[in-house]
């Protein structure tokens, strides 16, 4: 389910529409699991509600003239909606959710979400999937469906051109219309990678690194925020471990947004003021972390920055990473002694850099890599 819900995550990335279909328990679980992916706890949905009630118009949506644009495009043309015969409840709506129809119960029964600031697509939610699986031929729910799927595929945004997402939505929706052609393939996301990618960041946090832990901490979050780990943001799991003398301050291997931006925000909050650098105890843990990925045959790229040198007389012998990248700042790191111990692949680079400020320009390169993992 988890792997399921990743896919969806990265089809809404990619600004095509989505709607969810739920009921009562345990058929909210799935849904659930994608809301919140998508959007945190921000929405929440569980209980059992009984429903079988046939709306008619005024009293699902009394203020149907007052709805936006996307409200009424899904309403347009309904004078009598099914809620169906059991459904879920939202006990938290967040995340740029809209209300569009309360259920009998006066419960939120149907909410909407238009493309927002990060272009992902449009997505409907409705609690009470039973109007398709038993309600079928109730009055206006054919009508409700065929709605949401024009609006869910954004077709008006091409008479509406002057509309901000516009470009972007006719981009996917271009993608759409390709695949429902007869005969098409179907492809899931064409743009993101075709193998599923694993990065890990090691970071030293040794004494000398001072007031270089600030752009540190940047090229970590510039790298997360790059435009090609977004469009593959379920495909590219990225890890982050600091070290000194010892292992501190480590994310397990995530894609999820929420969990990678509350550790780079505690890790803005440190200093660096560590002791030692020990690339023994550093590789130890960043091949512990790939090992506990449970991803199919992933690509393993590490990207190891150190400002130093090596005080463990630490060599790297065989291990499963893929491309190691290492990223030697300042005076004090030695590129020909990294590459000495660390250089073990034909893929494996070392990157040097003058000063962490000048850290983030190099994460185009570390873009490439993950690139280089798609078909």
């Amino acid at each position: 389910m988890q792997d399921f819900g990743c896919a969806v995550e990265g089809y809404v990335a990619s600004g095509r529409g989505l709607v969810l279909l739920a009921e009562n328990a345990p058929r909210f679980y799935h849904a659930h699991i994608i809301l919140e992916l998508l959007c945190g706890t921000e929405v929440h949905l569980e209980c059992n509600v009984e429903g079988v009630k046939v709306f008619t118009g005024g009293v699902a949506w009394p203020e149907f003239t007052k709805l936006p644009n996307a409200g009424r495009a899904i309403l347009s043309g309904l004078e009598n909606l099914y809620e169906g015969t059991t459904i879920a409840e939202f006990k938290a709506l967040g995340g740029g959710f809209e209300t569009l129809a309360k259920n009998s119960q006066n419960k939120t029964a149907v909410v909407y979400r238009d493309v927002d600031d990060q272009k992902r697509g449009r997505i409907m939610v409705d609690t009470g999937y039973t109007k398709i699986w038993e309600g079928w031929g109730t009055p206006g729910t054919a009508r409700y469906f065929m709605n949401a799927a024009v609006w869910l595929l954004a077709l008006d945004y091409r008479i509406q051109t002057s509309a901000p997402e516009a470009p972007f939505v006719r981009g996917a929706l271009n993608t759409n219309l390709r695949e429902l052609r007869p005969g098409a393939t179907p492809k899931l996301l064409p743009q993101i990678a075709s193998r599923l990618i694993d990065v890990i960041f090691v970071l030293d946090k040794s004494g000398s690194v001072g007031a270089g832990w600030t752009p540190t901490v940047q090229f970590v979050e510039t790298f997360v925020k790059s435009s090609a780990v977004r469009i593959a943001e379920w495909a590219v799991n990225v890890g982050i471990l600091c070290f000194d003398a010892r292992i501190t301050q480590e994310l397990e291997l995530t894609h999820n947004k929420l969990n990678l931006d509350s550790h780079i925000a505690n890790l803005k909050t440190l200093r660096a003021d560590g002791g030692d650098t020990r690339f023994d105890r550093a590789m130890q843990a960043a091949s512990e972390m790939f090992r506990k990925s449970k991803r199919k045959n992933p690509l393993r790229i590490l990207v190891f920055e150190t400002d130093g040198i090596d005080s463990s007389k630490y060599s790297r012998g065989e291990d499963d990473i893929d491309t190691l990248l290492g990223v030697c700042v300042g005076p004090s790191a030695n590129p020909d002694k990294f590459r000495s111990k660390m250089i073990k692949k034909p893929g494996d680079q070392v990157l040097q850099v003058e000063n962490f400020a000048n850290l983030t320009q190099i994460v185009s390169s570390i873009v490439e890599n993950v690139k280089a993992g798609r078909g």
